[in-house]
């Protein structure tokens, strides 16, 4: 039996659970194996949680490649992974698997967020992106395990605090300032779970329900597209936040998914000019 955890959680710890209708097998391979884990979550992975000790994830969009080292794994069990960044704690990440009836509950441990302002926030910011990708995850396995993705990240720019996208993101009135020609959202304060109808500005009609939502982030189920899209705020360096969407679908057509990417480029243009880009 593998030693959990590999050796002890530095600093503050992040918890998440999830649970996905599959068995543990399927959710173990799309975090191990590196064509699954680029279906819901990099773009790209080179090296092989199963065997390697050390692979990459890649992130094209911000033009960035991450050293993992694996630290402990069991087959379908348990991972633990991480890796050090200068002048923080060394990152841990857990995810232990317990399957029961063709169910899994995922519960995920990141710790490595040091106490000062600096690691509040970027805990904050971590905290809220893995409520969002387990999310995404669920989805995948659940409803396009065999389906191939295409995502894009469109972002700009913006002066704002994260804690003021929450009137953006989920009111009409927000969404009518930067996206929604009109809106339907099925409950107040929004939920998971509940139906969202947004007639963009630009085109196509938004139609689905809340599959995640954060302090200032939304991810929305988008059936009629194969696929699901999100509301961001993040940080991108010293001093520079970005507003954002994602946009992801697996199996559309190249042109339906560029009608998508040039109606969101023009949102998140409307959003981040509204907000003082």
């Amino acid at each position: 039996m593998t030693e959990r955890p590999p050796h002890p959680h530095q600093g503050r710890v992040i918890h998440k659970e999830i649970t996905i209708d599959a068995d543990a097998k399927r959710v173990y391979e799309a975090w191990a194996d590196p064509k699954k884990i680029s279906s819901w979550f990099v773009d790209r992975a080179e090296g092989d949680m199963r065997t390697d000790d050390v692979v990459t994830w890649i992130f094209e969009q911000f033009g960035m490649s991450l050293p993992v080292t694996v630290y402990a794994r069991e087959e379908d069990e348990y991972l633990a992974f991480g890796g050090e960044l200068l002048g923080r704690p060394p990152s841990l990440q857990e995810v232990i698997l317990e399957s029961d009836g063709g169910r899994t509950t995922l519960r995920l441990a990141n710790s490595g967020f040091s106490d000062d302002d600096e690691g509040t926030e970027t805990m904050a910011g971590t905290d809220s992106g893995w409520s969002m990708a387990l999310a995404m995850l669920k989805l995948q396995i659940e409803r396009h395990a065999a389906g191939h993705r295409r995502h894009v990240l469109v972002m700009q720019p913006a002066k704002v605090e994260f804690a003021d996208l929450a009137t953006r993101f989920f009111t009409t009135d927000g969404l009518a300032t930067w996206i929604g020609r009109s809106a339907s959202l099925g409950s107040d304060p929004l939920e998971v779970g509940a139906a969202v109808t947004i007639e963009t500005i630009d085109g196509p009609v938004i139609e689905g329900s809340i599959l995640a939502k954060t302090g200032w982030e939304l991810l929305v189920d988008w059936p009629a597209q194969n696929g699901a899209i999100s509301f961001k705020g993040f940080n991108a360096g010293p001093g520079t936040r970005m507003v954002g969407a994602t946009f992801d679908a697996w199996d559309l057509d190249e042109a339906a998914f560029g009608e998508v990417e040039a109606m969101l480029r023009s949102a998140i243009g409307r959003l981040a000019e509204s907000l003082g880009a």
